[in-house]
């Protein structure tokens, strides 16, 4: 109150505030908020006419995050992982965020709008060949539709809306980076969920959670994909293997059925090996460390 009457406020961005300022003090609040990184996201709150606080916000990059994206940059595979970044904030702000992950300027695209996610991922998609796809991870309602779209999607589960919930094949859990998620990554914990509209949903945590378990994600599944394939070959070996010497008459049928069940167990052995693998080379080094500082801070 200034002089028993109640004073007008404002919060918001420094040029919707500081209309109703004199012409000098505005231009101190805008010197100030022009003073500021341009990385940071600038808020000011202005009393009255005269008074005025301004308030910083700056995104804070997990390392283990950091981590996450200089792994995936490192994954070999059939063709080198492409990573974008795709977010509603503004230039500045998105651009000091990916040199803070290293993604490259190039790929970063700012601004956007649902609507603009959504024609992007759908122009990737479009653009990758058969044996290429698009794996999207996002957490809100507004990348809800791009998540829909992508070939393979995963949300967050710590901050996930309800209908990216919905859309998402993956659910990325542990997302506060617990010291029970590197437990969990270690002891190789994790559950299956509910299918969705594409097939069988997953909840997977790994050390630091949330976007830090994407190449635990990828791992195990290049790793799925290849013992599948050895199955088959297992699978076709012993068939080929009984039936052939059995058709010459080379050996007796108890002999052709002895093969084809070993090869149904060989199978089986060989399947295991995705349970037993529990902690993959790729992430035994500077990921789980990253998580494990995140917890002594």
């Amino acid at each position: 109150e200034e002089g028993g009457h109640p004073l007008g406020a404002r919060l918001g961005s420094a040029d919707f505030t500081v209309s109703n300022m004199s012409a000098s003090a505005a231009q101190a609040v805008l010197s100030a908020v022009g003073k500021v990184p341009g990385g940071d996201v600038v808020a000011s709150l202005v009393v009255g006419k005269n008074i005025a606080t301004i308030f910083r916000f700056k995104d804070e990059i997990r390392p283990s995050t950091t981590a996450a994206i200089r792994l995936l940059r490192g994954m070999s595979g059939p063709r080198p992982l492409e990573l974008l970044m795709l977010t509603g904030d503004r230039k500045e702000s998105a651009l000091a965020t990916a040199d803070q992950l290293g993604i490259h300027h190039q790929d970063v695209s700012y601004s956007l709008l649902p609507e603009d996610k959504l024609r992007i991922v759908s122009e990737v998609t479009a653009s990758l060949g058969p044996k290429s796809g698009l794996l999207m991870v996002g957490e809100g309602v507004n990348d809800a539709p791009a998540l829909a779209a992508a070939s393979v999607s995963a949300v967050v589960a710590e901050r996930a809306s309800s209908i990216s919930l919905a859309v998402a094949d993956v659910v990325l859990l542990g997302g506060g980076g617990s010291a029970q998620d590197t437990r969990d990554l270690k002891s190789g914990q994790g559950e299956v969920g509910s299918e969705n509209k594409t097939g069988t949903k997953y909840s997977l945590s790994s050390a630091g959670g949330g976007v830090s378990s994407v190449p635990f994600v990828l791992y195990k599944a290049r790793q799925t994909a290849r013992v599948v394939k050895q199955g088959v070959v297992l699978a076709l070996l012993s068939l080929v293997g009984a039936a052939v010497p059995a058709v010459c008459g080379s050996i007796p049928l108890w002999l052709v059925v002895l093969l084809h069940e070993g090869g149904t167990v060989l199978v089986c052995l060989n399947a295991l090996r995705v349970l037993r693998d529990t902690t993959p080379p790729i992430l035994q080094g500077d990921l789980i460390e990253s998580s494990s500082n995140e917890q002594i801070k």
